[in-house]
């Protein structure tokens, strides 16, 4: 998986979560994720226990609060949970997107962008998800 930091609004940095049938697994990257786990290797997450999990809460923590140093997102969230859904996943998936909007809701001041027409805020979203089809290994270069 490669992501290339294109476009004049800012690309967010990513972290990726491999979501499978019975976990997710936070998979390491060249972020904050030693300091933030106090490991380099991927941290597999029960669906079962996702909601009070400690190390999926602090993934939540940090891409709510961490922002850019510099360029476009300066002083704006800069980080985004984005899953990755294996086919058998989809259901966990779904439960994960659950506790996420649970989260944001809670959270739902921090996130506002904007105000529509009718009053309705508009949030930035903390997380994003993409198919992962098969079964080979993630390798993020």
């Amino acid at each position: 998986i490669l992501y290339a930091n294109k476009g004049r609004g800012g690309v967010r940095r990513p972290f990726f979560v491999e979501v499978k049938k019975d976990n997710l697994v936070l998979l390491p990257n060249e972020l904050d994720y030693k300091n933030l786990f106090d490991t380099e290797k991927p941290i597999k997450v029960p669906v079962a226990k996702m909601a009070g999990d400690k190390s999926f809460k602090k993934l939540l923590d940090y891409v709510l609060t961490h922002l850019g140093k510099t360029g476009l997102l300066r002083r704006r969230r800069d980080t985004i949970i984005t899953f990755l859904v294996r086919p058998e996943g989809v259901n966990s998936y779904r439960v994960a997107k659950k506790v996420v909007d649970q989260y944001e809701k809670t959270n739902e001041k921090r996130l506002v962008v904007g105000v529509l027409p009718n009053g309705a805020p508009v949030l930035d979203a903390l997380s994003g998800k993409a198919p992962l089809p098969g079964e080979g290994k993630i390798l993020l270069d």
